[in-house]
């Protein structure tokens, strides 16, 4: 979804291309701290991050990082830092979608796009031994509840989901813009009104989730909110009457907003790796 001269994850566009997940999987030399990589598949080239952990053999377990729209979260060129860490502190690998890549201006070709990036990853990871139980989807804002749309959608039951402060329901728009939050919910709102151009589409669970309320979540999920982000109160509801059968978490930060995954003291980083390397043991 391309929207500004520079990428989510870094300003220096180097790629190395990759002809296989396998390759990823197996690396030939130590890509430590190295994490521009594409897949090539099918004639086309799938944009995605690769960022390994300290030891990179024997890799058996993969995070899927779905990134939020970083003109919602702040998160302009950070996106690369964050999923290191990630990576570094879980010690597994972190494959992350590259969505500036994505030339639509359209929310659902979008998300079409991370859906098939998914299942291709899914199952090329499968052929390699790692199956959906070792598979995490991981995402925060709009790229967390990408996820959830994604899970509905190929009804995967086994992965693990850690999301950050999703947007789940289309009561952000109707938001007041006054107030300590108003930044947040103009930019929410923007977001929608430019890239969902069908209004109707507002009430489809692929954009907003909350929108079905009866289905069933077979998976661990794992919710992570500050409490001062204007979306706590609409996660928080979803999360109290979210119909599952699988582990359901909640971790709420103090004096955080949304897009906090950028500015993490080492206090907070302490927190959050710690809630999330537990949740994923």
């Amino acid at each position: 979804m391309k929207t500004t001269n520079v990428n989510s994850f870094d300003q220096t566009l180097k790629y190395k291309l990759y002809r296989t997940v396998y390759e990823i999987i197996h690396p030939t030399i130590s890509k430590k701290n190295i994490s521009s990589y594409r897949i090539v598949f099918n004639d086309d080239v799938l944009p995605v991050r690769v960022f390994y952990p300290k030891k990179v053999s024997n890799i058996s377990k993969v995070i899927i990082y779905v990134p939020g729209v970083t003109e919602v979260t702040g998160c302009l060129g950070d996106y690369a830092e964050i999923c290191r860490n990630i990576s570094h502190e879980t010690e597994e690998l972190v494959i992350a979608l590259d969505l500036d890549d994505i030339d639509s201006s359209s929310f659902l070709d979008v998300f079409d796009w991370c859906y098939r990036s998914f299942l291709y990853l899914r199952t090329e990871l499968e052929k390699l031994g790692i199956l959906d139980n070792n598979i995490t989807l991981m995402g925060d804002s709009i790229g967390a509840s990408t996820i959830l749309g994604i899970v509905r959608k190929s009804g995967t039951k086994d992965s693990r989901l850690v999301l950050f402060y999703p947007v789940v329901s289309d009561a952000c728009l109707d938001k007041s813009s006054k107030g300590i939050d108003s930044l947040v919910i103009k930019k929410i709102k923007k977001f929608y009104k430019e890239h969902v151009k069908n209004r109707k589409l507002l009430s489809n669970e692929i954009i907003f989730p909350d929108c079905n309320k009866d289905y069933k979540y077979e998976n661990d999920m794992l919710f992570i909110v500050g409490n001062a982000d204007p979306l706590k109160k609409d996660i928080l509801e979803y999360y109290n009457r979210i119909n599952y059968d699988g582990r359901l978490e909640f971790l709420e930060l103090e004096f955080c907003g949304h897009g906090f995954l950028n500015e993490m003291d080492e206090f907070l980083v302490n927190e959050v790796s710690s809630k999330v390397v537990d949740f994923l043991k």
